[in-house]
């Protein structure tokens, strides 16, 4: 599920790719389906997905970000409009499994991300009766091609492609440790059958790769051995493809085949690092040494591998201690020759959500801010929030500039191949300079909340803002042609702040998956 606003994201879930597969592969019966996905094509409408009065209708939810909320409006549509039908919520069920209770139906089923599982309920037929695991079973059946209608969409397509599924790992945060969603909580797939995917995509012209784990690589040597030789084989079958992972610094530096990885056509880590302020680690059970964070962003920047920095600088254990110690250690990372290939995005709006089994949902935020909406929207199980609300003024300026940036990015993007070689140029400086950009205003309003200059009142918040925009306006006209540096927020966001409370609300795909009222409702009543 994609932000209207952020269409940039062109891959398939392979959570419905590698479904597809299996029961193409493995079931009796023949069955077809009508794939509606809306990151493949954000203008989808309600006709799409209910045109066929079918007895089952399968979401497929991931635990990312405002999926599960999306998710949980889609299935209470469908059973509106379709009230015989029976709903399957299938994949990473946490949330939804949560918010479903007390208001659910008894025609919605939840199915974790198992395939076998799902095969039972919908009472399909195995081939044979050998016994089919996902590490010697899975193969993915590719439906991008049905799905992509925009052509701007068609170039930034890449193959998303699962190695592994879960993670051993313990982190205290994740939804892998809250709940039981896999069949198992770390499973990897035989090189073979994930180098037979690579094929198929290569085969299309696809060149662009996304590992799509929680962990690519795994903390034994066992699964490194295993990699290293998935890496080879990659290097000599397919020498031209580029490929991103997601990964934790330890187990890269455990790994320590930096240069494999690059010769093999790594060029995008999504590095878990949460913070570099030791006590937010071991308040969130992340068993890892700041140092070891650095090193290891340090080592990819090193061979000009790119690192998107996967930061939660609201935590739990956060204090403006913490997040000043964050700030000046991405700075310094910053600082190095290969800078522009370090994104730090995340670091301006990830908030730990507490899955209200823990007792830290302690915190409700005011009306006065955005805050409050955005953290509904992403909760898991409750309005309260593991952060302290005090920190509500500073997290609403960098909420604002982190949905500017975004803005702007996706503007830039589906821009840039209609421009001169010049205005090419600096758009490509814009993205080489937007994090350093970034980091420098994050220091400057958190100074301004230090010494009381930020606080949570309507004039505050909307000052500090228009300082903002003042800031952005400057280093767009700075970088960018003249006609693309225009800030994207600037009139919404100083309009909404200047008038009334604001009200918790449910807005994006609003005609395509309707808002529900009554979970609104229910939400603010808890």
């Amino acid at each position: 599920m994609a932000d209207k606003y952020n269409c940039i994201a062109t891959y398939e879930d392979p959570i419905i790719s590698y479904l597809l597969g299996f029961l193409e592969r493995n079931i009796k019966e023949n069955i077809s389906f009508n794939v509606v996905d809306f990151v493949l094509n954000p203008e989808h409408e309600e006709s799409d997905y209910l045109s066929c009065d079918s007895d089952f209708y399968i979401v497929a939810i991931r635990e990312k970000g405002a999926a599960p909320h999306y998710g949980m409006r889609l299935v209470q549509n469908i059973l509106r409009k379709r009230k015989d039908s029976t709903v399957i919520v299938y994949g990473q069920v946490s949330t939804i499994d949560t918010k479903f209770s007390g208001i659910g139906s008894e025609n919605v089923i939840t199915v974790i991300h198992d395939e076998k599982s799902l095969v039972k309920i919908l009472g399909l037929t195995f081939k044979t009766e050998k016994k089919y695991s996902y590490e010697t079973c899975s193969i993915s059946s590719p439906y991008y091609k049905s799905s992509i209608v925009n052509e701007d969409k068609k170039r930034l397509f890449v193959a998303a492609i699962e190695t592994t599924r879960g993670c051993l790992f313990n982190c205290d945060f994740c939804f892998v440790n809250n709940s039981n969603v896999y069949e198992k909580k770390w499973m990897v797939r035989n090189n073979d059958q994930i180098v037979h995917d690579i094929d198929t995509y290569y085969n299309d012209g696809i060149r662009k790769f996304l590992f799509f784990d929680l962990e690519f690589l795994g903390p034994s040597k066992r699964h490194h051995r295993e990699k290293i030789e998935l890496l080879k084989t990659i290097s000599k079958r397919f020498p031209d493809i580029k490929y991103m992972i997601y990964s934790r610094a330890d187990t890269l530096i455990k790994f320590n085949q930096f240069d494999l990885l690059k010769d093999s056509g790594l060029y995008n880590v999504y590095l878990g690092a949460e913070s570099f302020f030791e006590e937010d680690l071991i308040a969130l059970k992340k068993d890892i040494k700041p140092l070891e964070i650095s090193r290891c962003v340090t080592k990819l920047l090193d061979l000009n591998i790119g690192v998107f920095l996967s930061m939660i600088p609201f935590n739990r254990n956060s204090t403006t201690v913490s997040i000043r110690h964050n700030v000046d250690t991405i700075a310094k990372l910053l600082k190095h020759k290969f800078a522009a290939s370090l994104r730090i995005q995340t670091f301006l709006v990830n908030a730990e959500h507490s899955w209200g089994n823990k007792g830290l949902e302690k915190y409700k935020f005011s009306d006065k801010t955005y805050t409050n909406w955005t953290m509904y929207m992403q909760a898991h199980t409750s309005p309260k929030f593991a952060f302290d609300n005090n920190l509500e003024p500073l997290i609403e300026l960098f909420r604002t500039l982190a949905y500017e940036n975004e803005k702007k990015s996706t503007e830039l993007n589906l821009t840039y191949q209609k421009l001169k070689d010049e205005d090419k140029k600096k758009v490509e400086v814009w993205f080489a300079n937007i994090d350093k950009f970034s980091v420098f205003c994050a220091s400057y309003f958190l100074e301004q909340f230090e010494k009381g200059n930020l606080f949570l009142s309507e004039g505050s918040i909307r000052n500090n803002q228009i300082d903002l925009f003042k800031m952005v306006y400057s280093f767009n006209c700075k970088v960018l042609p003249m006609h693309l540096s225009e800030c994207c927020t600037k009139s919404e966001t100083i309009s909404d702040v200047d008038c009334e409370p604001i009200q918790l609300g449910d807005h994006g795909f609003d005609i395509a998956i309707p808002p529900i009222n009554e979970v609104i409702q229910r939400f603010k009543k808890l």
